[in-house]
């Protein structure tokens, strides 16, 4: 048997490696298109309309609203031209057979403004200061769209504490930031936020907080977007205006961090590490960590016509030199070719700006940029000094990269059919649930072990311990190796218990220490955390191979589902744990082969790696601060011991590992296996990602704008950067992190619903019966895990990480209590562990909705609550306390 596999698996490895020869050409990430949606009409009572800047403007139940403004409608500037603001509101709506129509009569401000700062949000644009020509406004308001009236509504906000205009803002969650501005004195150093949860209470006001470390500003460049770690309010450049003090152009940036309430300086902006000052232009947040920047300002011709103003107001010059210096300023006007067409991105993990594109149009700035249908809105504009656009532009971003291609496509395909025939190779050893659950002493304990390693490595640790480590530091470093204090624990409190139970479920335990109440309710908390891991597990790759082959997501996750069901419930336990090493295997070795790559592509090599990561402080390891609200080392390593604890002495899918080991020696020797695959395992990963963060960080045109997910960095890397066939291993590599995970939840769920209902309940059943409701158990657990993952491809997922660490937390911290309650405490009873068990659920909702205790917590406390209490309960009812020889004290 094990030559045959041995062949199989020699066939598999032998036929990805020899595919891994072909080359890959990489096409450009991101195509992008710009165009005009519609061109703005005329004014009431105009013949023409000369575009505006300005204006506020953003979407409201899907129509674009564009108010205000200002413009030269007699004539340029440099003519004599008087500027003049406006009142008028336009609407544009999309018919329903696609054309887009402006809708007239939809109202006025309540006085001409603009060149405020308009936000939108899911009540309408909240509108922010400006200027009607002679001050400052305070005032704010929102404009709304009234679908059955086609009407704009405008409902008076609180004003600002002082008059701004010319200021940048953005909002993150229900909160509105601004930055900035002219006061009617100079450039400002004013920062605010309005809190809308507070909208209708007292408490609804501005609240003035710090402002940045630099200077002061007007027209500054602003967006909201996620660091790797929070989301945070970034404030680009400007120019600091004064009066009798040449201005300042700007080129430093800054990030405001809500979760701590502090600022942080960012590089300075710089473009192929060339300086660059930055005004007046848009900005909108793309993908995951990319902040796209549509047009700007640097202010070059502005300084000249500044320092030509100064000399002209030297009233001893006359004559001849004045009229020269007159010419000159208007020759700068005149002959201005338009503000800056670049556009820009901005990476805020790695701090570098790149180049997307050059725009086909005049870019315009003193406008707004926001999102409508997928598409980026520029609504009107400036496209020189004194000259508007009554353009309304679209910008599309696509991405065109088409890494994918057939020799990838061939190296997947001979991997998922070696598992399934793998799979399918097992089949004729499964004559019993003897066979299915615990493959009857035919499983060594090292391919076991493997196999734990496999299990709890995942895609889940594949993608996100990469994505986490690019995005912030090592500080999760710890989770993985509190196994170290976590094993001995396990080894003599866990194992010695299940090898002499001779059980097939760790929840038969709980039913002969406390009572069949608490084996219910254990196991089903089990099935369902398994169906929540399956669907995670699932999504996880699905998106990102998605993503980066253009195949429906849908389809992936079908596939990738169905295929491990087939294996999983053909070759039962054994199909498991030896596809788990060959998983295994790929895995690790892709991921090596895939560091391998990012070091050689770094001209200096490991030392470069090393000399930037060290810069950039992404070795943090201890921060020994005590704080229960950040991942310092005291929370990673107290959450990890606990997750440890819960998922490998307590988790289904790993003490059936160790039921496969004849004796408690070999279960402990599978224990410790895990434990010392997971050091190098760790290091690799993290290092991993942190070489990543150093390979985009040197070449931040390879990033792509557009990643939706953090969790996808590594992937795209895959087929971007690696050749074809190496990346279609790699991501077979993904696959396998995956189907490991899968093929054991599938099969440890099963065995839970087998023995804790189906066999507790019909006494009766033969064995045979049994082993045919098991697979029939497989299947169904498979099938509504992949359901869910299909619900889960329609919502938005920042972090898969975050995501599964609240999970396990919330869901399995108390089932780790109710094992050591009745392991560690003879007064322990069953009504006790029930209560414990309930309350830990409701203290572990309650924590996660209205404290800010770290998510790496919620398995700590978890575990100690269903301790504590079910411990006080036992005392308040009357039941016998007999353990009958089930705790620690009496082995």
């Amino acid at each position: 048997m094990r030559r045959t596999l041995k062949i199989t698996v020699a066939v598999i490895m032998v036929g990805l490696f020899h595919i891994t020869l072909a080359a890959q050409e990489a096409d450009p990430y991101v195509q992008v298109e710009i165009g005009s949606l519609a061109t703005m009409p005329p004014p009431p009572g105009q013949r023409l309309q000369a575009g505006l800047a300005g204006a506020f403007s953003g979407i409201h139940n899907n129509v674009l609203i564009v108010a205000g403004g200002a413009n030269f409608p007699e004539g340029k500037p440099w003519e004599g031209g008087e500027k003049v603001w406006w009142d008028d509101i336009y609407v544009l709506e999309k018919a329903p057979e696609g054309d887009y129509n402006w809708v007239l009569g939809t109202g006025k401000l309540p006085v001409a403004l603009a060149y405020g700062v308009s936000i939108p949000t899911e009540d309408g644009i909240v509108c922010i200061g400006g200027d009607d020509g002679f001050r400052k406004k305070r005032e704010v308001f929102l404009l709304s769209w009234d679908i059955e009236k086609r009407k704009v509504v405008h409902t008076a906000f609180p004003d600002l504490p002082i008059g701004l205009a010319y200021m940048a803002g953005g909002l993150i969650g229900q909160t509105i930031y601004i930055a900035g501005g002219h006061d009617g004195n100079g450039a400002s150093k004013v920062f605010l936020s309005l809190d809308l949860n507070q909208r209708g209470t007292v408490n609804f006001k501005w609240r003035q907080l710090e402002p940045w470390p630099g200077p002061e500003r007007i027209l500054p460049m602003a967006s909201t977007q996620s660091d790797g770690a929070n989301d945070a309010f970034f404030l680009f450049g400007g120019r600091n205006v004064q009066p009798s003090r040449q201005t300042q152009v700007l080129g430093d940036a800054y990030k405001w961090i809500p979760t701590f309430e502090r600022w942080e300086i960012v590089a300075d902006i710089k473009l192929k590490n060339k300086p660059i000052n930055m005004m007046a232009g848009q900005m909108v947040p793309s993908g995951a960590h990319h902040i796209l920047a549509i047009g700007h300002a640097d202010g070059k011709s502005f300084l000249e016509q500044e320092a030509l103003a100064f000399q002209l107001a030297d009233t001893s010059i006359s004559g001849r030199i004045r009229q020269t210096l007159l010419s000159k300023r208007d020759s700068i006007q005149i002959h201005h070719p338009g503000f800056k067409r670049e556009l820009l991105v901005f990476n805020t993990i790695t701090e570098q700006w790149s180049e997307l594109g050059l725009a086909e149009v005049k870019l315009p700035v003193t406008t707004q940029a926001f999102y409508w249908n997928d598409q980026i809105i520029i609504p009107s504009g400036e496209i020189s000094p004194g000259i508007r656009t009554p353009e309304v532009y679209q910008l599309m971003l696509k991405d065109e990269g088409k890494f994918f291609g057939y020799a990838n496509y061939v190296v997947i395909t001979v991997y998922l059919v070696g598992m399934v025939l793998i799979g399918f190779y097992f089949l004729k050893n499964q004559k019993s649930t003897g066979d299915y659950f615990k493959g009857n002493g035919r499983i060594p304990w090292w391919a076991a072990g493997i196999s734990i390693f496999g299990t709890l490595l995942s895609a889940i640790t594949f993608m996100a311990i990469p994505a986490r480590t690019f995005a912030t530091d090592w500080s999760y470093f710890m989770l993985n190796m509190s196994i170290i204090i976590a094993a001995p624990i396990i080894a003599n409190l866990f194992i010695p218990f299940y090898a002499r139970l001779n059980i097939t479920s760790a929840y038969e335990y709980l039913e002969m220490r406390f009572n069949l109440a608490t084996r219910l309710m254990g196991s089903i908390s089990f099935i369902l955390f398994q169906l929540g891991r399956i669907a995670i597990v699932l999504f996880l790759p699905s998106i990102a191979i998605s993503i980066l082959t253009g195949i429906n997501v849908y389809t992936c996750i079908l596939v990738l589902g169905l295929l491990s069901i087939v294996y999983s419930t053909a070759g039962g336990i054994e199909a498991v744990i030896w596809t788990d090493v060959i998983q295994v295997v790929v895995l690790l070795g892709g991921a090596l082969l895939s560091l391998f790559f990012v070091i050689g592509n770094l001209s200096g090599g490991f030392n470069e790696l090393m000399t930037i990561a060290i810069e950039n402080d992404k070795f943090n390891l201890f921060n020994l601060k005590w704080d229960l609200h950040s991942p310092t080392f005291w929370t990673i390593l107290l959450g990890g011991i606990a997750s440890n604890i819960i998922s490998q002495g307590t988790d289904q899918s790993i003490v059936q590992r160790y039921l496969t080991a004849t004796n408690a020696a070999d279960s402990k020797k599978t224990l410790y296996t895990n434990a010392v695959l997971t050091f190098p395992a760790t290091i690799l990963f993290f290092l991993l990602g942190t070489a990543l963060f150093v390979f985009y960080k040197s070449f931040p045109d390879q990033a792509n704008p557009l990643l939706p997910s953090n969790d996808g960095i590594f992937p795209f890397y895959i087929v971007s950067q690696l050749p074809a066939g190496v990346a279609g291993l790699l991501i077979a590599a993904l696959l396998s992190a995956a189907m490991s995970s899968l093929s054991s939840s599938l099969n440890s769920g099963s065995a839970a619903f087998t023995t804790d209902f189906y066999k507790r309940f019909r006494t009766t059943t033969n064995d045979k019966d049994l082993l045919f409701m098991a697979k029939i158990a497989t299947v169904v657990i498979g099938l509504l895990g992949t359901a869910i993952a299909m619900w889960m491809a329609t919502a938005t997922v920042t972090s898969l990480w975050d995501e599964f660490q609240r999970y396990l937390g919330l869901f399995v911290g108390g089932l780790g209590g109710v094992f050591l309650l009745g392991l560690l405490f003879k007064m322990a009873n069953g009504k006790g562990a029930v209560t414990g068990l309930l309350s830990s659920g409701m203290i572990q909702f309650w924590l996660s909705y209205s404290t800010k205790i770290h998510l790496m917590l919620y398995t700590l406390t978890g575990l100690l609550s269903c301790v504590i209490i079910g411990y006080l309960a036992s005392f308040l009812f009357n039941q016998d306390r007999n353990p009958k020889g089930l705790t620690v004290y009496d082995q």
